[in-house]
């Protein structure tokens, strides 16, 4: 009866090292993206490859807003074309629940002006 314990806690220890080195390397490598709505489009959550300097869960003002200390159209408009070329791996519903968390930690002007732009979406 032992021996079955053991190799039941040993597979167990085995699908958690699993479960976290899969983990690990989807927040290393993977991206969840939105893409607000505008006036053109409906906006988007996408899980796609990440893109350098961008977070886990991110949107184009937030890594303009981080990396240029403002958003334009220029940052915005490369970032969209950054966007296009990643393969998304998953496409999903604008959500204003994940694009408020993508601002989280921007002190900027922009975070809390965006943040609340949006009306509520049924997505949510």
């Amino acid at each position: 009866m032992r021996k079955k314990e053991g190799i039941k806690t040993e597979l167990t220890a085995f699908a958690v090292i699993v479960a976290i080195t899969v983990a690990l390397i989807c927040y290393r490598n993977i991206s969840v993206f939105v893409l607000p709505p505008n006036g053109s489009s409906e906006g988007a959550t996408l899980l796609i490859e990440r893109i350098e300097m961008s977070e886990f869960i991110d949107n184009p003002e937030a890594m303009c807003e981080r990396l240029q200390r403002n958003e334009n159209l220029t940052c915005r408009s490369g970032l969209l074309s950054e966007v296009a070329e990643r393969r998304a791996l998953l496409g999903f519903p604008y959500s204003m629940t994940i694009h408020r968390l993508s601002n989280i930690g921007n002190e900027g002007p922009l975070a809390s002006a965006h943040t609340h732009s949006h009306e509520v979406s049924p997505n949510d």
